[in-house]
């Protein structure tokens, strides 16, 4: 849910640039800066907003265990409250 949450928001609100989720025991902190270089797109998040391309970068790579498992070790900052 974190991963295409937060690369929704991104893609879609240019102006964003942290996204905190709080949930009742820990909280999310996610950068579109480091979203940005996960997805390794020079011209900025915008152009995952074509359904072909959400597809297949967004999308297909969330049945990958691995995938999401290092998206979140490497790009989600969690705070226990």
């Amino acid at each position: 849910m974190l991963v295409y949450n937060s690369t929704a928001n991104f893609a879609m609100i240019d102006n964003l640039d942290t996204l905190i989720f709080k949930f009742e025991d820990r909280s999310f902190t996610i950068r579109r800066d480091e979203v940005e270089a996960w997805y390794g797109i020079g011209t900025g998040l915008a152009s995952l907003r074509e359904a072909v391309t959400w597809e297949k970068e967004v999308q297909a790579r969330l049945h990958d265990n691995k995938y999401v498992s290092e998206y979140v070790e490497n790009l989600i900052e969690i705070k226990f409250l």
